[in-house]
């Protein structure tokens, strides 16, 4: 049973972190498809 609450309470933390860091990443690929194709090439980064 606590096995249980700990995985759903690490959940919970991946979950907000996704929440606070998906906006950002939706804003560069958005700034991304606004400047064109100049920067369109180049190598991930997280």
């Amino acid at each position: 049973m606590s096995n249980i609450i700990h995985w759903s309470k690490h959940d919970e933390n991946v979950i907000k972190r996704f929440e606070l860091v998906f906006p950002f990443y939706m804003f560069e690929q958005w700034l991304e498809l606004l400047e064109g194709n100049r920067y369109a090439i180049k190598p991930y980064r997280a």
